[in-house]
């Protein structure tokens, strides 16, 4: 299911269209979850979620494209960015990807990795982050992927994955 606000909406200091639709679709994916769905609090310059995609396997997906689109046209490929979001209520932690390894938390005390693998012109950060939500000895994580063309910097992908929080 496939849910698309207006990319109007988004004001300056926040890149969340304000919008009891937009809400209500947030609850639709906690539901689907069975757990709050982490947000980015960061998206760069002129980036905005545009759509909200209830998928299968306890998954939601964030489309992230530019608010320079004129209205009923649809943004080019390569101005669009994707989160994925998918709740693991149990299993291993631990991306087994080959590719470039980034540290996602920022700090050296609660390390976390993260790898980016480039791919036919297009980067995916993917990330684990055991959320405070997971009961203890369970596995339970969220797995996260972060793509964009290569028009997008990988930098910019790390400070996506940096600023997800639970709301």
């Amino acid at each position: 299911e496939v849910f698309t606000v207006a990319i109007g909406g988004v004001t300056p200091t926040s890149p969340f269209p304000t919008s009891a639709t937009l809400q209500s679709k947030l609850d639709e994916a906690k539901s689907a979850l069975g757990v709050p769905v982490p947000l980015p609090t960061y998206l760069p310059d002129g980036y905005a979620i545009s759509q909200i995609e209830i998928a299968e396997q306890n998954t939601v997906v964030f489309h992230i494209t530019k608010n320079t689109v004129p209205d009923n046209q649809i943004p080019a490929a390569s101005s669009e960015i994707t989160l994925q979001v998918q709740w693991r209520p149990g299993g291993v932690i631990g991306i087994k990807l080959p590719g470039q390894r980034v540290n996602i938390t920022g700090s050296t005390d609660n390390y976390e990795e993260g790898v980016i693998n480039n791919q036919d012109g297009h980067n995916d950060l993917w990330w684990d982050w055991r959320s405070p939500l997971a009961p203890t000895g369970t596995g339970a994580h969220f797995e996260f992927v972060c793509s964009a063309s290569t028009s997008v910097p990988t930098d910019e992908l790390v400070k996506i994955a940096r600023s997800v929080r639970l709301p």
